[in-house]
Order: structure tokens, then sequence, then C-alpha cells
């Protein structure tokens, strides 16, 4: 019965991870994943961390942040380009969350190729 549990976690985490990677740009909020795996945000996150030991936004910000890091590498957008293009209202909440997940501001990171 462990092992059924066990299989049907994993199977959330492995849909909801490819949920995260269609939708990161777009959406960040709990809710909407839950939602996408008929399941309440709160199992979701429960699952999350009991399958990988890190936060369902961790896994979000993740993939933001190498979405970020992608776009920033290969192609010539503007970082507030690439901030809108990722979902952020304003450049500078972008240049903060990168700067938390990377270490590095946005345009150091650009220029460090």
């Amino acid at each position: 019965m462990a092992q059924t549990a066990n299989n049907r976690s994993r199977d959330i985490f492995n849909r909801f991870l490819s949920l995260v990677s269609q939708y990161s740009s777009q959406e960040r909020n709990i809710a909407f994943y839950a939602d996408k795996l008929f399941l309440s945000p709160r199992y979701l996150s429960t699952v999350i961390k009991d399958v990988s030991g890190k936060s369902l936004m961790h896994w979000v910000d993740l993939s933001v942040l190498n979405k970020a890091k992608i776009t920033l590498r290969y192609t010539d957008q503007s970082i507030a380009e690439v901030a809108h293009g990722l979902g952020f209202d304003e450049q500078t909440t972008f240049t903060r969350f990168f700067k938390r997940m990377a270490g590095t501001t946005p345009s150091r990171f650009r220029s460090a190729r």
C-alpha cells in the first residue's frame, strides 16, 4: 500500500514539473497548479515537499530563473523585455528576484558570457 502511495506522489510530482515547465512564465500561483492537477493547494504543496524535500514555489522559481538565464544568454532582448516575457510587471521586481535566486544581477549575468 505504501508503494502505491509513493508511486502516486511521484506521478503527481512529475506531472507538476511538466506543468511548471509549460506555465511558469505566466503562472506562479499554487492554486493554478493544484487546479490543473485536480488537487487542493495544500495537498499538492505537501506532496511536492514530501517527494522532493523542496517547496512547490522553489520549483516554480527555479523554472523561471532557468528561463531567464537562457533568454539573457541567448537573445538580445533587453532586461525589461525579458522581465515582461516572464510575467514580471516591473524590471526592478525581476532584478530583485534574479539577484535573490542567482546571486547576481541580470546585467552582470549577461555580461559574464
